[in-house]
């Protein structure tokens, strides 16, 4: 993530504490939590990357968070990629991820340039109205 320059730009929603930034801190034990007081927001969900320049990218990579409590874990998704943060078009990869607390990749169809990637939850594995993630890596092209 560092070699990319990856850096969160925006996110719909965060806890105190629980800031978007730490899905990107290497830390798998803090997490990007939306707000759950005073009154939750439900679903969708999104947080956007932004990238130094842009990289051809085939995937990202979630870790769920850590601490044994599914509340957040995404399941249904949609990702989209864009070079200038503003139009979006149609998502690189949808589906459903695995209740499953270990790290889990998406693939996009193709391989894919980008400078912004943009992730949104739109279920959780519990059907609550959060999302949370402990990390969230880019998977760029294997050369």
């Amino acid at each position: 993530m560092e070699r990319l320059g990856a850096r969160v730009v925006k996110v719909d929603s965060a806890e105190s504490g629980f800031e978007a930034q730490n899905a990107m801190d290497g830390d798998p034990s803090t997490m990007w939590h939306t707000a759950w007081s005073p009154q939750p927001l439900g679903p969708p969900h999104e947080i956007q990357i932004e990238l130094r320049k842009p990289a051809v990218l085939q995937g990202i990579a979630i870790l769920p968070r850590q601490d044994g409590n599914p509340n957040g874990q995404v399941k249904d998704y949609a990702c989209y990629v864009s070079l200038d943060g503003k139009g979006w078009g149609e998502p690189v990869a949808k589906g459903s991820l695995a209740k499953d607390p270990t790290r889990q990749t998406i693939r996009f169809a193709r391989p894919v340039e980008a400078r912004y990637v943009r992730l949104v939850a739109l279920a959780s594995v519990s059907g609550g109205r959060w999302t949370s993630i402990a990390e969230l890596e880019l998977v760029p092209e294997s050369r």
